[in-house]
C-alpha cells in the first residue's frame, strides 16, 4: 500500500505492526495465543506467520535485530514443535497440544505420534520460514 499511495502513514503502520509483534514474542522464542483458555497454546501457523514478518522486517531494514528475533522464534519451533519419524526425518508439527483424542485417524505411520495429524501445509510453512533464514 505505501508503495501504491506514496503515503508514510502506512510505513509507520507496518512497522509498528513489527514492533508490536516482536514484544509479544516470550523470551523463550514463543508466541503463545488462548486468551480466551485456561492454558495458552502455540499454533505454529502463527509462530510462523510472525517469523516470515520479522525476516520481512530485517530485509526491508537490514538490521539484526528482527533477524536475532526470528532466529530464536525458529529455535522455538525446531525444539518444542517437531517430532522425529522413524526414517529420522523431521515433521513440523501443526499445534503444542496434540492429543490422540483430537483426530479420527489415530495412526502411528512413519513413526508418528497418534497426535501427530502430519498437517503438510504447516510443514511446508516451516520449510519456507527455513529457506528464508539460511
Amino acid at each position: 500500500v505505501a508503495h501504491q499511495t506514496k503515503k508514510k502513514i502506512w510505513m509507520v503502520i507496518r512497522d509498528e505492526i513489527a514492533l508490536c509483534s516482536l514484544m509479544d514474542l516470550e523470551e523463550s522464542g514463543a508466541w503463545r495465543n488462548g486468551f480466551w483458555s485456561d492454558s495458552m497454546e502455540i499454533h505454529s501457523r502463527f509462530q510462523l506467520d510472525g517469523l516470515h514478518l520479522l525476516i520481512s522486517q530485517y530485509e526491508r531494514t537490514g538490521s539484526s535485530y528482527w533477524l536475532d528475533a526470528a532466529k530464536r522464534g525458529m529455535g522455538f519451533v525446531r525444539e518444542q514443535l517437531t517430532e522425529t519419524l522413524d526414517d529420522g526425518s523431521v515433521w513440523y508439527l501443526h499445534d503444542d497440544v496434540h492429543s490422540s483424542k483430537r483426530h479420527i485417524i489415530r495412526s502411528k505411520a512413519f513413526g508418528k505420534s497418534k497426535g501427530n495429524s502430519l498437517c503438510l501445509y504447516t510443514h511446508i510453512q516451516a520449510l519456507s520460514v527455513i529457506h528464508r533464514l539460511c
